[in-house]
């Protein structure tokens, strides 16, 4: 992840009102201490890990799959609900790429969806 690109993303962070403490945390990090956090591994964290960052083409396949779950219900209403949020703020972006951000503390996640033409926050995922 290049210095421009964590910039980007700090201002994601604060851009979602709903963010958790610990998300805000790792977005008050200078650069230099995001990259030397570990990579995470197999085993669950004891702290922050270093933020995965993708670009990722939205393709109409997978809003398919997500129509199919929200069918479905595998995991429940709630799940279901879930993805029908994800589908809702994806579906402007078919053929189109977006920017993700997965954070990692502890046992916790946290994904930003960043629309990297603008840089813009869209859409944000944590427990």
């Amino acid at each position: 992840m290049k210095k421009e690109l964590w910039k980007i993303i700090t201002t994601a962070i604060r851009q979602s009102d709903n963010s958790p403490r610990w998300l805000k945390e790792i977005g008050d990090m200078a650069y230099p201490n995001v990259v030397a956090l570990p990579n995470l591994g197999n085993e669950t964290p004891v702290g922050y890990a270093r933020p995965y960052v993708t670009n990722k083409l939205v393709k109409a396949d997978y809003l398919d799959f997500l129509r199919e779950q929200i069918r479905l219900e595998p995991r429940g209403p709630e799940w279901s609900e879930i993805l029908r949020v994800k589908l809702s703020v994806l579906q402007p972006f078919v053929g189109r790429q977006v920017l993700m951000a997965d954070f990692y503390y502890q046992t916790h996640r946290a994904v930003l969806y960043i629309n990297p033409e603008t840089g813009q926050l869209f859409h944000a995922e944590h427990d």
